[in-house]
């Protein structure tokens, strides 16, 4: 039977702490619990940052609780943002690989955010997937895409120990990306592990989720009986 996954999202950043250059270095959290699960992104704003060599661990959950943790790296850029791949509800802490900071980092929330991880059902032979995604209203500020990765959800099943960055590692599907007040659809027929739904937001509602403005996205898989 078909799955309905929705999610809201206000284009909007959120600081959620910072990194001092004491030394050694003093992680903040400022705000632990986000709106809504979203990626998490360490920005500087000196025009001689030179953090290639730095990593960052953010811990943290998603929604429904499951702890989750991601390894990003520095940039090379000033301004650049350094963005996680999965999508945090809470941080609890974050770790860095060296002493003291050069300069200060804000971490802080992104106008992209994602649904949890959900599992397919490899039993099923083909693993075929059809997938729609839509807006429940043509003024949605929003973009949307499905994203799929090869490795189990979190907390679900071994994980990739070849990488110690965010899993799974997400890939874009390029038939099942909309713009706002499109529709798309498709289906993916090769194995997957997981996928979600991704969405952009352009809201300029302000500093709060407009709840009534949500995207969807349906799916369902080949075989009698079967459940994602």
């Amino acid at each position: 039977m078909p799955m309905y996954l929705s999610k809201s999202l206000g284009a909007f950043s959120t600081q959620v702490g910072t990194i001092s250059t004491a030394n050694p270095s003093v992680v903040t959290i400022t705000s632990s619990v986000i709106d809504t699960q979203r990626r998490i992104s360490l920005v500087t704003s000196s025009a001689a940052a030179d953090l290639s060599g730095v990593s960052f661990t953010i811990t943290g959950t998603q929604d429904g609780g499951n702890v989750i943790r991601e390894t990003i790296l520095g940039s090379s850029t000033s301004t650049t943002a350094w963005t996680t791949t999965q999508d945090f509800k809470t941080v609890t802490s974050i770790a860095i690989s060296c002493a003291q900071m050069n300069l200060p980092v804000a971490i802080q929330t992104t106008s992209v955010g994602g649904t949890p991880w959900v599992a397919v059902n490899t039993c099923v032979d083909p693993t075929n997937i059809g997938f729609q995604l839509t807006f429940n209203t043509t003024r949605t500020p929003m973009s949307g895409v499905l994203e799929y990765s090869f490795d189990n959800p979190p907390g679900q099943g071994a994980q990739n120990s070849l990488s110690s960055f965010g899993l799974p590692t997400p890939f874009t599907s390029t038939s099942i990306s909309t713009a706002a007040n499109t529709t798309s659809q498709g289906v993916c027929s090769v194995p997957i592990a997981c996928w979600r739904m991704t969405l952009t937001s352009t809201s300029t509602a302000g500093t709060t989720t407009t709840s009534s403005l949500k995207a969807y996205l349906t799916a369902i898989q080949t075989g009698l009986g079967s459940a994602l």
